[in-house]
């Protein structure tokens, strides 16, 4: 299946959060409304597609940031050779005894309401479908959200401790990352990605940038959808240490998705960080 990435600012700007983002408990009661409000803006925008042509099956992205209103990057986007970039496959993993695990930490980073799935042997034991091989990017594992379980979306925030024993910075980068909804016979799909920056371990928690990728009508299963917001708007994701994923079906139900090829950047800590 072909698919198509357009991109353009969005229209509706997320409110900042508050330090009630905390350690597990992510997501804010008083962006709710905001974000309810953003969904079903896209939702009309993506049926309003699929009205028009109902093969429709492109990817549609769309844009949310913290950034100037003038459209200037953030101030810290240089990156000099105290950076570090990290591609994070994930497929170092060992599951040969086991089809799936919760995934806790992995790397520099730790994880909520995720699991870390080896596309092979879950297929084989009917845990997975076989039409999201392709979620296994790079082969054979990726992550799985399943934010339909849970009332709060998927997480992937910095880990403190593995950071500072490697003398790295608090926060990091977002480059890039493969997505998509799972299943087939989609009415309509989307996935958020919100980015937040925790101002130390009690918050305050300021939101950063997001993006939205909604999928129209399709009969068969999703292509993997690669982003690389960075690329297109500087300074995109940078300086955050906490990532909140969501992925939706048509009637707005919380929806299971997949992530593979994380690449993200990080950095030698600021003066005094660490102290």
């Amino acid at each position: 299946m072909d698919h198509d990435c357009h991109a353009g600012k969005a229209s509706t700007s997320w409110p900042q959060a508050t330090s009630a983002l905390l350690p597990r408990t992510p997501f804010l009661p008083d962006q709710h409304s905001a974000m309810l409000l953003f969904f079903v803006g896209m939702y009309c925008l993506v049926s309003a597609y699929a009205l028009a042509a109902p093969s429709y099956t492109q990817a549609q992205v769309y844009v949310s940031s913290d950034r100037h209103a003038d459209g200037r990057p953030h101030s810290y986007n240089h990156h000099g050779p105290s950076s570090m970039r990290m591609n994070l496959t994930f497929d170092d993993i060992d599951l040969t005894h086991e089809s799936n695990r919760t995934m806790t930490s992995y790397k520099y980073l730790s994880f909520d309401q995720m699991n870390i799935v080896n596309t092979t042997s879950a297929t084989a034991n009917n845990f997975w479908d076989s039409g999201d091989g392709d979620c296994a990017v790079s082969y054979p594992n990726t992550l799985h959200g399943y934010r339909h379980q849970y009332p709060t979306p998927s997480v992937i925030r910095s880990n403190p401790k593995a950071l500072a024993s490697h003398n790295l910075s608090q926060t990091f980068d977002l480059l890039s990352f493969t997505i998509k909804p799972l299943r087939a016979n989609h009415e309509w799909s989307s996935i958020v990605l919100s980015t937040f920056r925790l101002e130390g371990p009690k918050g305050p928690a300021v939101f950063v940038d997001g993006i939205y990728a909604g999928w129209g009508p399709s009969k068969g299963f999703l292509d993997p959808l690669h982003l690389a917001p960075n690329e297109f708007w500087p300074g995109w994701g940078e300086k955050i240490n906490w990532i909140e994923i969501e992925a939706y079906d048509g009637d707005l139900t919380p929806w299971e998705f997949c992530l593979d090829n994380l690449e993200l950047r990080f950095h030698n800590p600021d003066k005094g960080e660490h102290e």
